[in-house]
């Protein structure tokens, strides 16, 4: 269950941090 779980959350901080390097390092720098 755990697993499932974290399976989403991981490609949702993937897609999060492609849109972030994309928007600027800096945001991502901050971070």
């Amino acid at each position: 269950m755990k697993k499932t779980y974290e399976k989403p959350q991981l490609e949702k901080r993937q897609k999060l941090s492609r849109v972030t390097a994309v928007a600027g390092p800096s945001v991502a720098s901050e971070s």
